[in-house]
């Protein structure tokens, strides 16, 4: 294991507040900072990554874990303005070419779908390898779930960028690798909606 440097923290959050100020350059900031956060993380022992996050880096769960993954090659978007000490920046100033990988929506009509989501519940599975699933109703667009996919074992997260319809659900967890989503066990509760992915799940963005 290595040291942990000093001062990382402060690059950390110098490189993410050029990447919500400078859309242009936003790709390289948002790779520099996820460059260093895996450093960080290498160099921290077990348990004291998120009590860290917590302490030193002024930056969301999900914003930490999109820097990480466009360090490892996988583009998500990041969205502005990305931290309290950000100024706000007009709402179609987002950094749109970084773009998800796949949009999750796939063509033609809606499938015959052995397992549905209620409206108005979010659901969640956590399997033995303790990769988690979740589903969560969109607030903006009633009978459309976000779908995401948090694997343990690698730090990633898959989720969708834009809600799906009820029906799509199914569909997309098996894209995430689910084989079988009518026979998981799933826990839920009710939800009166979130705005984007994991909203409802917050830390498991960068568990």
């Amino acid at each position: 294991m290595t040291e942990l440097r000093l001062n990382i923290a402060a690059d950390i959050n110098r490189f993410h507040e050029l990447a919500c100020k400078r859309a242009e350059e936003a790709v390289d900031h948002a790779k520099q900072a996820g460059l260093l956060l895996l450093e960080a993380k290498a160099a921290l022992k077990h348990g004291e990554w998120l009590p860290w996050l917590e302490q030193n880096i002024f930056v969301s769960a999900r914003q930490v874990q999109r820097y990480m993954q466009v360090a490892q090659g996988r583009p998500l978007p990041i969205k502005a303005p990305c931290s309290p000490t950000t100024p706000a920046l007009p709402k179609n100033d987002t950094v749109s070419h970084l773009e998800v990988d796949a949009p999750r929506l796939f063509p033609g009509g809606p499938p015959a779908a052995e397992f549905v989501p209620e409206a108005g519940h979010c659901y969640a599975v956590v399997l033995p390898d303790t990769t988690v699933y979740a589903i969560e109703p969109s607030l903006k667009h009633p009978g459309y779930f976000f779908v995401s996919k948090m694997d343990a074992a690698t730090d990633m997260v898959d989720y969708t960028r834009r809600p799906v319809s009820a029906p799509w659900v199914e569909a997309n967890l098996q894209y995430y690798g689910l084989e079988n989503p009518a026979a998981a066990d799933w826990r839920m509760k009710p939800s009166a909606g979130v705005l984007e992915a994991l909203d409802t799940f917050p830390g498991c963005a960068a568990c």
